[in-house]
């Protein structure tokens, strides 16, 4: 059963998105959506905004209190040990009402990695897919970090989603490869509608 998107495309696959806020993005979580939106509609692949919040900076984890301002990502690797601050950041704000098949998206003020700043950061457990994005993140940063989540890897040339870095691209919107397209339509966080 096809359905539309909030850009009128008309979808056959969904993803459905969580989007958190501890920082201020330089483009607007809405903005970042509304592009994503323009990413995956293109290949009848619906966005579906979830639900929304707003959360303070900072989290209690029992012992020691926790800026996630700034949140160490580590090596940003998909099969990496989360650092103590990414495991802090995924429990905050919780996941009711998340299903096993949604990705939680959260903007913080910095993603710092063990090779500096990054726009964004999609290593995440195992079975909680999730994405972190840098308020210094470019308009396509949220739509390339969801792409890891589905499980596609950077590729080169300023007009595809996943080139690196993310305000590099000139299309608007970029583009995914056939391949990456299978890609994301067999990942378990893109469910058939």
């Amino acid at each position: 059963m096809s359905v539309r998107d909030e850009l009128g495309n008309n979808c056959d696959w969904l993803v459905r998105l969580h989007l958190r806020s501890l920082g201020t993005p330089r483009v607007p979580e809405f903005t970042a959506l509304r592009n994503a939106h323009s990413v995956y509609g293109q290949y009848g692949i619906c966005i579906r905004f979830a639900s929304g919040m707003s959360l303070p900076g900072g989290v209690d984890t029992g012992t020691q209190c926790l800026s996630l301002a700034a949140v160490d990502v580590g090596s940003c690797t998909m099969a990496q040990t989360m650092t103590t601050q990414q495991s802090a950041l995924f429990g905050y704000g919780g996941r009711q009402g998340v299903g096993a098949q949604d990705i939680l998206c959260y903007w913080v003020d910095q993603v710092v990695s063990d090779g500096g700043a990054l726009a964004g950061c999609a290593s995440h457990p195992s079975a909680q897919p999730a994405c972190v994005v840098s308020a210094l993140g470019s308009p396509w940063t949220l739509a390339h970090e969801v792409g890891h989540v589905l499980g596609l890897r950077h590729t080169t040339g300023s007009t595809m989603l996943m080139s690196t870095p993310t305000s590099s691209i000139t299309a608007r919107p970029p583009s995914i490869s056939a391949a990456d397209l299978a890609t994301v339509r067999a990942s378990r966080c893109c469910v058939r509608c």
